[in-house]
């Protein structure tokens, strides 16, 4: 049996979640909503922002401590009402919306999405998403999938000569300026 053959689970623990983190709790926040203060302790109540399955994610870092909007990830878990297993997500934390872009084949695997923004975008999805892909199939070259971030369509790919392609970008940096205070 192949894992695409397998019976699709849903899974109740592979949700993105948000978790803000009050940096002032002198009353501004009513206890026992979203926060809870005790004992110089403070505790955060989580929110689901996406229904469907949703792992490693990843949003434009240009947004980093500000207010985002776009969340992308891979999910393995939750099969639609298409019955397609899904491979990469992107996420509208504001609206509550949710655009998947389906694998080509029930053998492939996706691995982690990175966003890449334009280098002179101004929107926050201007840019595009990179993705390893691999196969079950040992007949199927891997392959190394770009994903317009806007349209969420497959803007290009190319075939791995090896089947020992990465499944993550832990390499992964950007370059920052370091801001240092006075």
């Amino acid at each position: 049996m192949h894992f695409y053959e397998m019976p699709v689970t849903r899974c109740s623990g592979f949700f993105l979640h948000r978790i803000v983190i009050p940096t002032d709790v002198s009353g501004a926040n009513e206890a026992g909503i979203d926060v809870a203060v005790t004992d110089d302790s403070v505790f955060c109540s989580p929110a689901k922002i996406c229904q469907k399955s949703f792992e490693l994610p990843r949003f434009n870092e240009r947004f980093t401590g500000l207010p985002y909007r776009f969340v992308y990830g891979r999910t393995i878990l939750y099969a639609g009402q298409e019955h397609r297993l899904p491979g990469v997500v992107k996420n509208d934390v504001n609206r509550d919306g949710t655009v998947i872009y389906y694998k080509d084949d029930p053998e492939q695997l996706f691995g982690e999405p990175v966003f890449v923004p334009s280098p002179n975008g101004t929107a926050e999805d201007d840019g595009v998403i990179l993705v390893p892909v691999m196969s079950a199939n040992k007949r199927q070259k891997p392959i190394f999938m770009i994903v317009d971030a806007e349209a969420f369509a497959r803007f290009a790919a190319t075939f791995h000569p090896f089947h020992e392609s990465p499944w993550a970008f832990t390499q992964y940096s950007s370059m920052r300026q370091l801001v240092t205070k006075n």
